[in-house]
């Protein structure tokens, strides 16, 4: 993006894609794995500052708050430092099998692997006994199948893909003002239900999810009731290593202060740079313009200005919650 820095992209080989449009110009090798070079010289930042107003608003502390003309380094991929070798791949299944008994299961491919794996930095046995757990966790939860509270109202819960961005994530969003199903354990339900949508809508060699939480219609009922934020985070963490490309946090208000202050414990530091805050119609217009491919960008954009038009929210409320322009809301075979 033309006057302001850029980070530095690296991608995995099978999940390096050239997008017209995106900050990514051209592909160089360097020590084995492709990497997507930047029009402009390396410059990685993990915090953003924003203005005095800003930061009284949105957290009343330093935080990552991202500039109008800098949102390219906001969206943009962190590196991926290493990739495990199909010599480390196949130790974590030794494991798996003589430790854990488990063998052949169809939902450990090795991207699955390679993703725990890089999650507990190189360590076999750490990384076995956590897919393990996560093998448990969905025998037990079944998180394939569809949300049952939205089956019976279609305005209960509202989180929803945008599509793949421009570095080939799927990009879910979520916005207060249009759900009525706020209890905790119903949220992360259909959250986890929406997650799953998500990875079997990705093509080959993509894994990452990018979530922007809009926080019109957030209110102190909200922001007094943690559970739902927390239960969110721990399982991203537990369940979905290495998944979460990117949180944008969207407009939100002065009340988000004390949810941030319950939750911001339990977020480990590799999830919580990863956690970006923009405020206002520019910056959301800028950030849906760096991240979705332009039809998307502009209908987002518009989507997230009637959001907080209460008025229309409340005349549309009885239609099924909009897609962006050649999304379905259920896609073919999901």
């Amino acid at each position: 993006m033309p006057g302001s820095p850029a980070r530095f992209l690296p991608c995995s080989p099978a999940n390096f894609v050239q997008i017209p449009g995106s900050p990514v110009l051209r592909v160089q090798q360097q020590q084995g794995v492709l990497y997507g070079s930047p029009a402009h010289p390396s410059s990685p930042i993990n915090v953003l500052q924003g203005s005095t107003e800003q930061r009284r608003d949105s957290l009343r502390e330093p935080s990552q708050v991202a500039e109008v003309g800098a949102m390219g380094q906001v969206v943009a991929p962190f590196p991926v430092k290493w990739w495990p070798s199909p010599q480390e791949l196949v130790q974590v299944r030794k494991v798996l099998h003589e430790k854990h008994q488990l063998l052949n299961e169809p939902w450990v491919t090795d991207q699955v692997v390679s993703r725990y794996l890089r999650a507990e930095d190189g360590k076999a046995e750490s990384a076995a006994k956590r897919i393990k757990a996560t093998l448990d966790w969905r025998k037990k939860t079944d998180p394939e199948t569809p949300c049952p509270v939205c089956a019976k109202d279609q305005r209960a819960h509202n989180l929803r893909t945008f599509g793949l961005d421009r570095y080939n994530r799927v990009v879910l969003y979520s916005c207060f003002a249009t759900c009525t199903d706020r209890k905790p354990s119903a949220l992360v339900t259909h959250f986890t239900k929406e997650f799953e949508r998500a990875i079997r809508m990705m093509p080959p060699g993509a894994e990452q999810i990018v979530w922007l939480p809009d926080f019109a219609g957030f209110g102190l009922r909200d922001a007094i009731d943690p559970r739902a934020a927390i239960s969110l985070i721990l399982l991203f963490q537990a369940h979905y290593p290495e998944q979460l490309g990117l949180i944008v946090v969207i407009d939100a208000p002065r009340l988000f202060s004390i949810l941030w202050s319950a939750i911001r414990g339990t977020i480990d530091a590799k999830t919580r740079r990863k956690i970006h805050f923009v405020r206002g119609d520019d910056a959301r217009e800028e950030m849906n313009k760096m991240l979705l491919p332009d039809a998307r960008a502009k209908w987002a954009t518009q989507h997230m200005l009637q959001n907080r038009d209460k008025a229309l929210v409340k005349t549309d409320w009885k239609n099924p919650h909009p897609f962006p322009p050649g999304i379905a809301p259920y896609p073919p075979g999901l």
